[in-house]
């Protein structure tokens, strides 16, 4: 069993931990999975559809008793998400397909800056408090080092853990390659059940909200052009205003938005 650290603080995910300390022998343990293995996540066939293999890995608490918990905790979340009902199966197929294409541009792009990029790590990590889950995304170069591109933590909650929230964070020399979009395809490929995304803007959404206001747009389409919206658009999630709290002037804030899927809303 190989030991390895990406996370610096469990709860927030944040995966700012440098890669020089990915070798502490204090470190979460780290499970490797390829193609073809038990692994959980589905995503497992993107690998034969680019030119550099995604390598997926589960990060667990090094404490046997934290380890105990987080397993027991996401075996009982997993509940829902095998349950492989139509609209399961049809879930976990369209986060597989954006995923692909998402892994495919990022490599393109990548190349076309001439990067050399040999894989990409797929990091799942159960934290030591066991409400959060999070996902790591790392780029390997044929030199071997290896750049944390963005990470994702989530959590979700309901009676049949329907409504997922999350919180995405992207290195500023990977933004706009379509990162934000993978992690979170990967996060509701892993809970295919997810029916609702739960989320408040950040500040920089929020000030893209207020300028669309400011230009005359209704409080609906300066969401809309915002890009938490953007992102959730692509995962096949549409606003829900009698669910959500959305400003009518520049000046309210945005108290909490709700994204249902696109198939419950029709």
């Amino acid at each position: 069993m190989r030991a390895r650290i990406f996370l610096s603080a469990c709860l927030s995910l944040a995966f700012s931990v440098g890669l020089g300390a990915i070798n502490d022998a204090n470190a979460a343990e780290t499970l490797s999975f390829r193609r073809g293995s038990s692994c959980s996540l589905a995503i497992s066939g993107i690998s034969a559809a680019v030119e550099a293999p995604l390598e997926l890995e589960t990060e667990l608490p090094s404490d046997p008793m934290k380890r105990e918990k987080a397993l027991a905790f996401d075996g009982e979340r997993k509940v829902f998400a095998s349950e492989r009902t139509p609209q399961i199966e049809q879930q976990i197929a369209k986060m597989q397909a954006i995923q692909k294409l998402r892994l495919r541009l990022m490599h393109q792009e990548l190349k076309e800056r001439g990067m050399r990029v040999s894989s990409f790590r797929l990091v799942r990590s159960l934290a030591d408090e066991v409400s959060a889950v999070g996902f790591g995304l790392y780029v390997v170069f044929e030199n071997g080092v290896q750049d944390l591109m963005g990470s994702i933590s989530y959590q979700t909650y309901g009676t049949r853990e329907e409504t997922i929230s999350f919180r995405v964070d992207v290195a500023p020399r990977f933004r706009k390659l379509g990162v934000s979009t993978f992690l979170a395809a990967a996060s509701i490929e892993d809970n295919p059940q997810t029916e609702r995304i739960d989320s408040s803007l950040t500040e920089s959404n929020i000030l893209i909200f207020q300028r669309g206001l400011q230009m005359g747009l209704t409080p609906t389409e300066a969401l809309a052009r915002t890009p938490a919206m953007k992102l959730r658009r692509a995962l096949g999630y549409s606003i829900d205003l009698d669910l959500s709290t959305v400003p009518n002037s520049d000046s309210d804030p945005v108290l909490e938005v709700i994204a249902v899927r696109d198939d419950l809303l029709q």
